[in-house]
């Protein structure tokens, strides 16, 4: 990946984001409130226009904090040589390993003007290091928000396992979707639980999978995955898509997330009735 020259800091917000409780891990914090992208690994994008005309950190909108990113791909928009047109940050300093139980949170926001792209169209990611698409991503398909798995064997060159769990059928358009994602990451016997909401609507559980493999496994060898964040689609010769990321955390407990949402209600009695001994 390449990595992204710091921007100026001299606008910074002063902002009150809560910690995470005592002796709860929050493992990473890519929620732009450095200003730039510096707390992920690189970006991806056309390198033949600018990076701020793909990527730019922005104080409005924002869900948490005083900062958020803004993703634009435009028709061309190619990173090298690879498929699709995308703007994307990495992160690879966690590389989910076979066994790790994470927690994550993130919001994006689908601009009132959003028209979704024909084909795949990608927001949040965890790749593997195997040539195959990635084993857990977070899609567009119409009006749906949906989660595909291209998980367990890739010997044959594809997924032996490729479930779609639909989030929601109804795509809101200038309001933030907010997302709990729990894995146990697995080639065999992993799980998947995914929360969501849109506003300050309370959280609704969508996707409970549980002994389900959530790795791709070739001769045997699950592959580590890393993340990537932002918007990744199809080739399209007309339409621009611009959304917005914020708050992306990962953590070891669900009460670790807590940073996201700026010490949200509705977020507190998710935490109540996922784990009421912690809260």
């Amino acid at each position: 990946g390449y990595k992204v020259l710091k921007q100026h800091k001299t606008h910074f917000l002063a902002t009150d984001v809560p910690a995470a409780p005592a002796g709860v891990r929050r493992v990473f914090a890519g929620d732009w409130e450095t200003g730039d992208a510096s707390q992920w690994s690189g970006n991806h994008w056309n390198r033949n226009v600018r990076l701020s005309d793909q990527f730019k950190i922005v104080t409005d909108p924002v869900r948490q904090g005083g900062f958020a990113a803004k993703f634009t791909v435009r028709p061309g928009d190619k990173f090298g040589t690879t498929s699709g047109e995308r703007s994307e940050v990495l992160y690879t300093g966690a590389d989910e390993h076979a066994g790790d139980d994470v927690w994550y949170a993130w919001s994006t926001l689908f601009r009132s003007d959003w028209s979704t792209p024909t084909g795949w169209s990608i927001f949040t990611q965890w790749h593997s290091y195997y040539p195959v698409s990635p084993p857990i991503s977070f899609n567009m398909k119409g009006e749906r928000i949906q989660v595909n798995l291209n998980t367990g064997s890739v010997d044959s060159g594809g997924a032996s396992f490729k479930p779609v769990y639909p989030i929601t059928d109804a795509l809101q358009r200038g309001v933030w979707n907010d997302f709990v994602v729990h894995i146990v990451w697995s080639g065999t016997n992993g799980s998947l639980e995914v929360w969501h909401r849109t506003g300050s609507n309370p959280f609704e559980k969508k996707v409970g999978a549980f002994g389900i493999p959530t790795m791709q496994v070739q001769a045997g060898v699950p592959s580590d995955n890393y993340l990537k964040l932002g918007f990744y689609r199809n080739d399209d010769p007309s339409r621009v898509n611009v959304l917005y990321q914020d708050g992306f955390s990962r953590a070891s407990s669900a009460q670790g997330l807590a940073p996201a949402f700026d010490g949200d209600p509705s977020f507190q009695t998710l935490l109540e009735k996922i784990d009421p001994s912690g809260v």
